[in-house]
């Protein structure tokens, strides 16, 4: 009953209260394997990992065949990165519960960065899904599997079954994103979770990496801005110092001026942005928020547009001011341009 009482407290993490407990049944029957591994998810729980290693090693000596012992204990040396141990244990778990997906899933992720296995932890992967085909994290070691073995096709597939099963899973989701606010084209998408896995094997760290693919896109935004801002100066046909002329004042050519504007920004941005998922546009409106060099950016844009329009559309009796004007909003975005690829995001 006490054992019991131990597991619904674990369930409810109240790791604390818990772990006082089990303690104490412990140094009362120190062979009771069903309060070793208690204890150990108790550490686990914490993030105590080798307090949790400790006391799945004890439970392991005294049920040396117990799946869930041979599971959790798996898990955790994968965690600690003591690979050849954790493919062992993990092993044996398969063969004490053929039928459980999960080992086949965390023996995929820790054997596919090995050299030459890619294509064994596919196989793992495939038997992950056979056995249990709703599991989102079976269906993700496939996408890492196949994104190794460079299969773009079968990547992006289990990637966005992943996310069908689980929209809110935080891997799936983070790679869906990196692939996207990358740009990577079709059949390419591989390529790009493949690299962010090659520096991330374990998939902890990719958020400054796609903070970095965010940036990008942001940065992207200046062009069709300063392609705008040259339609303007040719709709009102700025004079030069061979031909001076007073200003077009034209309304035929300030409007193909807008029209052409218009263009640029349906071809060069609406279609671009409009296909990004709303995670990867809502990860935009977070990088605005915390990045300075984002922020100006955007800002730059918005200068450049609001100086185009202004040049374009107000009457200017003097031809030099919007010359001036022009010079003002080009100058300091190309300097910056040249610089910000090194600037933090």
């Amino acid at each position: 009953m006490t054992l019991e009482r131990a597991e619904l407290l674990v369930e409810a993490g109240r790791y604390g209260t818990a772990g006082e407990l089990l303690s104490r049944l412990v140094a009362t029957d120190p062979d009771d394997a069903g309060a070793w591994l208690l204890l150990g998810r108790v550490h686990l729980g914490t993030g105590d990992v080798p307090a949790a290693l400790s006391a799945l090693d004890e439970a392991v000596r005294i049920a040396p065949h117990a799946y869930p012992v041979l599971y959790l204990r798996g898990y955790l040396l994968a965690r600690a990165e003591r690979d050849a141990e954790a493919e062992a244990s993990l092993r044996a778990a398969i063969a004490a519960q053929p039928d459980q997906a999960a080992p086949y899933v965390i023996l995929s992720r820790l054997i596919r960065t090995h050299p030459g296995r890619a294509p064994e932890a596919y196989a793992l992967a495939g038997e992950a899904v056979a056995r249990e085909p709703e599991l989102p994290g079976a269906h993700l070691a496939v996408c890492l599997a196949a994104a190794t073995l460079g299969d773009d096709a079968i990547c992006v597939r289990a990637l966005r079954e992943t996310l069908r099963l689980d929209p809110e899973h935080e891997e799936a989701r983070t790679l869906f994103t990196l692939a996207e606010a990358a740009g990577a084209p079709a059949g390419r998408a591989s390529a790009v979770i493949a690299d962010a896995l090659a520096a991330n094997p374990r998939l902890d760290g990719l958020r400054p990496k796609l903070d970095h693919a965010g940036y990008l896109l942001l940065r992207r935004t200046r062009w069709p801005a300063l392609a705008c801002l040259v339609v303007a100066g040719a709709a009102i046909d700025l004079p030069t110092a061979d031909e001076p002329q007073v200003l077009s004042d034209s309304l035929t050519g300030r409007l193909w001026g807008l029209l052409v504007m218009a263009l640029i920004w349906g071809v060069a941005g609406f279609l671009r942005y409009r296909r990004l998922r709303a995670g990867v546009r809502l990860h935009l409106f977070v990088l605005l928020r915390r990045g300075r060099w984002s922020r100006i950016v955007v800002a730059q844009t918005v200068l450049v547009m609001a100086t185009a329009l202004l040049v374009l559309l107000w009457p200017w009796p003097d031809p030099d001011v919007p010359g001036a004007l022009l010079g003002c909003a080009l100058l300091p975005v190309m300097l910056t341009m040249i610089f910000d690829g090194r600037m933090p995001r």
